[in-house]
């Protein structure tokens, strides 16, 4: 039996992954039969030993790093991304695979001390925002693809909850910027963002047209795209209700084919992406990206 160990079981993922890999789906089958969550650990006692008693976990942690030797893949689902780090830092060392949740860090400088250190130790490593395999975000990125001279612009809204205790914006921040790299792709050449009452307005600047984010602040359920073409608009959801699963299937494809979908700096250029919006509406300037 593979063996995963979670580590941060005050985030509702932690409940989803113990729960998806643990439980028989509505067939009577599990969705990976030789995988299960089998430990967890993080800083909320109460909420780690609840997920392990409801979804028959073994073992509770206190520190993430004594599961080393005791599970063979971990997924690190803590809410303050600024914790993502240190929680990961001994099994990438160990060259164990690993999963870490949104946003993968809270600092770019670390997330590229985190990327070094995967490399270094030849550790499987994905994550980040799992909206980003949503199917409508990918029916969105192929029209993209298909009709690039076509596109004049773009809205994404997701939520955001610019003053929570979870490292504030950075909390929900990555969705809308996943969501928008795959659909545009990383070259931003510049954005602009300013914050009113807690809502985050950013302009993506790409090559011949800008995609406007809108973070709205509190606003749990909102999450919608529209595509501006040039003989019509296209709108839908972001989410399709299935991305969660998705990501967890992406990780056991890891795993098993020994190969990463995405590079480890693809991986943490949203978090590079996110600093510069909080600079930007920190600073009311707009910021260069890339020529």
């Amino acid at each position: 039996m593979f063996r995963i160990g979670l580590i941060g079981g005050e985030c509702s993922h932690a409940e989803y992954f113990a729960y998806y890999f643990n439980q028989k789906n509505s067939r009577g089958e599990y969705n990976f039969p030789n995988y299960r969550v089998t430990a967890i650990s993080g800083h909320y006692k109460k909420e780690n030993t609840e997920i392990a008693e409801r979804f028959g976990l073994k073992s509770v942690y206190d520190d993430p790093a004594d599961m080393l030797g005791k599970i063979d893949a971990v997924m690190v689902t803590a809410r303050d991304g600024k914790y993502h780090y240190e929680f990961v830092e001994p099994f990438l060392k160990k060259g164990v695979p690993s999963f870490v949740n949104k946003p993968i860090t809270t600092d770019y400088a670390q997330a590229k001390k985190l990327v070094k250190l995967a490399k270094d130790n030849n550790a499987l490593l994905c994550g980040g925002s799992t909206l980003k395999y949503s199917e409508h975000v990918l029916d969105f990125a192929k029209i993209v693809r298909e009709n690039r001279s076509s596109v004049f612009g773009a809205q994404i809204v997701t939520p955001v909850h610019t003053n929570c205790e979870y490292s504030g914006f950075w909390f929900y921040a990555s969705h809308l910027v996943e969501v928008c790299l795959t659909i545009f792709g990383k070259g931003i050449k510049s954005l602009y963002a300013s914050n009113v009452n807690g809502n985050v307005s950013v302009i993506f600047d790409y090559e011949g047209f800008s995609v406007v984010g809108q973070y709205a602040n509190e606003c749990i359920d909102c999450y919608q795209m529209t595509l501006i073409l040039a003989d019509k608009n296209v709108v839908k959801p972001v989410d399709d209700g299935a991305s969660l699963n998705v990501g967890c299937e992406k990780f056991i494809e890891m795993i098993e084919k020994k190969k990463m979908e995405e590079s480890y700096d693809d991986l943490i250029f949203p978090v590079f992406v996110i600093e510069k919006i909080i600079e930007s509406y920190s600073t009311g300037k707009k910021i260069i990206i890339g020529e």
